[in-house]
């Protein structure tokens, strides 16, 4: 009996994961897969082929940023060296701001960028100080 309750609860765990693992897949919507600044840090925009509603910025661990100067029609998210700004209507266009490099490690973050139950992830990457 106890064999038969550990098999139906691993059966149930899996099924759990793989139902919250397929609630959002990853896309590209014509979005770069990397967005590349030297240590002086800088300003891009970057445009895909999908409106988008929702951004976020995270690191490799997973931890956010957070919304920032919000308004009606402007969205900005800061987190660390990294700044996104897109309108709040759906967009195609986000505009990036990264923060000069003072150390003498590259450093990378990532933007999700939400459209339904499908996301794009846009790896920004920064050189390090020479």
């Amino acid at each position: 009996m106890k064999k038969v309750n550990f098999f139906l609860q691993t059966f149930i765990l899996c099924c759990m994961s793989l139902l919250f693992a397929s609630c959002f897949s990853e896309e590209d919507f014509g979005y770069p897969e990397k967005v590349p600044f030297s240590a002086e840090g800088g300003e891009l925009v970057v445009t895909g082929e999908t409106l988008f509603w929702y951004a976020e910025i995270q690191d490799y661990n997973g931890n956010h940023g957070r919304k920032d100067l919000s308004n009606d029609e402007m969205e900005t998210i800061e987190f660390d060296w990294l700044r996104v700004e897109y309108k709040t209507q759906g967009t195609n266009t986000v505009k990036v701001i990264a923060m000069p490099n003072t150390t003498k490690e590259s450093r990378n973050l990532y933007i999700k960028l939400y459209s339904g139950q499908e996301y794009a992830v846009v790896k920004v990457t920064q050189n390090k100080e020479q």
